[in-house]
């Protein structure tokens, strides 16, 4: 994609919304907001790709943490749509519309590496062999550099730097584009002929504050220094994870089990300062010839109760093989969420924490596959309205509301298909008279109907239209039937789907 127009594509209010562009497409005119019809209408051969912001900010946040080796102070800027940015523009943003990168303040750092230009011409070849097109800048303000690093004549090894004290010079012959403004902003700029950041320094400050409001202003003002901008760096997050070594090595059940405890009260206290628990924890042990024996265990819901977690271990432990014996054990919490303090009742019982408990350790000992919880999914089909899966998997909750809809106590899975007797009308949907079903002959003495569920689209074919209707038969058995009728074949068939009684 590196050699022909290429762009990310977003979608807002109904609309295709270019993203993210690259070099060669905005050589072509094309920049990011501006809608894909018009693109197109300016090259027709513009290749598209939809948009991953998530993804795209995950990968720059691992980028972040490797740049971290220049410098603990580092923060990756915000990754946004032009909606996004259109809402926070009165602040001082880091980023502008489908634009990523990273915030690195050298100050002090830069001689530990042999001066800044060695340190960015090793940045830059570092991030281009991980696969990335980079470009770098330093400067004193952080708004010269973003706009150095995108907009600047960067020299062959796609770096520059601005020397102290000329950030006005260096920044006058850039686009305005430069000054991380809306694609608004910058259409009305063109439209009066000020297509330069110099255009606008040449301007008294009012009439640009009257006209294009107070956010053109310190963009411009964050750029050559009147105005600071804050970048916090990404505060380090302690792993949770604890460790001990013995002075002999250790080889009884009993011994595991305390050291276990032992771990477990201290990582407990480090998820309590963190306001977290925990999903999944690892126990591993190291023996003395170098090997390594683990033991996992899941809980379905966050916990930080040491006494519930050392349960969880009760069946992982007993078939531990020490060998020569065990030097050192670790444990870390693999996976965590958010867990705030709790309160006990006084009217409490234990048994919610009971079943989660006998949960929990069923999951441990026979897998999350193996114990299942039912689920509602976003299907009017009856038999693809609801499902099974594992409990510890997470579900979105649908926003299907199953109000005054009656439901027979035990569903047929599949259909069962009846046999009607005497006339049944094609015309006119009423369930059939009398019908033989297992071989016992049903007379039909009540009914209420229909009820019509329509084929879902996406699986037009498998699935015909169905009218239900609950019936009762002579003997007072209550019955839920339905009618289908093929689209395709014009056949109708009747159907046995469920009992109330």
């Amino acid at each position: 994609m590196h050699n022909k127009p290429f762009a990310l594509v977003t979608e807002r209010h109904g609309q295709a919304i270019l993203f993210a562009t690259n070099a060669i497409a905005e050589q072509e005119g094309l920049n990011p907001g501006m809608k894909l019809a018009d693109a197109r209408a300016i090259f027709p051969k513009l290749s598209v790709e939809p948009t991953q912001i998530q993804k795209d900010k995950a990968m720059l946040e691992k980028i972040r943490i490797w740049c971290s080796r220049y410098s603990p102070w580092t923060s990756s800027s915000e990754i946004q749509d032009e909606q996004e940015k259109e809402k926070k523009d009165p602040n001082l943003m880091l980023e502008g519309p489908g634009g990523g990168g990273i915030w690195i303040d050298a100050t002090g750092c830069s001689h530990l590496f042999g001066g800044e230009e060695i340190m960015l011409t090793d940045l830059v070849n570092k991030i281009d062999q991980i696969g990335f097109v980079s470009k770098a800048a330093i400067a004193e303000t952080k708004g010269a550099a973003w706009a150095l690093a995108r907009y600047g004549q960067n020299n062959q090894k796609n770096w520059t730097i601005a020397p102290l004290g000329t950030a006005r010079e260096t920044l006058a012959p850039l686009p305005t584009a430069a000054l991380r403004l809306s694609s608004t902003t910058r259409l009305n700029l063109q439209k009066v002929g000020l297509h330069t950041i110099g255009d606008l320094l040449k301007l008294p400050r009012a009439t640009l504050s009257a006209r294009y409001g107070t956010a053109l202003l310190k963009r411009l003002d964050a750029a050559i220094g009147k105005v600071s901008e804050s970048i916090s760096a990404v505060k380090y997050k302690e792993p949770l994870y604890v460790r001990i070594s013995f002075s002999e090595p250790i080889g009884n059940s009993e011994d595991f089990r305390a050291a276990l405890e032992k771990m477990l009260i201290l990582l407990c206290q480090k998820m309590e300062s963190q306001g977290v628990g925990a999903r999944r924890l690892i126990f591993t042990l190291y023996r003395v010839d170098g090997s390594i024996e683990r033991r996992l265990a899941s809980a379905t819901h966050p916990i930080r109760d040491v006494t519930t977690l050392k349960h969880l271990f009760n069946d992982r432990i007993n078939d531990i093989d020490p060998g020569f014996g065990v030097e050192e054990t670790t444990l870390f919490a693999e996976r965590t969420e958010a867990l705030g303090g709790t309160q006990a009742k006084l009217s409490d019982d234990g048994k919610s924490n009971n079943f989660t408990l006998l949960i929990d350790r069923l999951t441990n000992r026979f897998g999350n596959e193996k114990i299942l919880s039912p689920r509602i999914t976003e299907s009017h089909i009856p038999e693809r309205a609801g499902t099974l899966s594992s409990i510890t998997e997470k579900h979105r909750n649908t926003d299907i509301k199953y109000k005054n809809i009656i439901r027979p106590v035990r569903l047929l899975y599949p259909p069962e298909e009846v046999e009607t007797i005497g006339l049944v009308s094609k015309l006119l949907v009423e369930p059939p008279s009398v019908f033989r079903w297992r071989k016992v002959l049903h007379k039909i003495t009540l009914s209420q109907g229909p009820e019509r569920i329509s084929p879902e689209w996406w699986r037009l074919g498998k699935t015909g239209t169905r009218d239900y209707f609950q019936v009762e038969d002579s003997r007072g058995q209550r019955l839920w039937i339905f009618r289908e009728t093929n689209q395709g074949s014009k056949t109708t068939r009747w159907y046995v789907h469920g009992l109330f009684s």
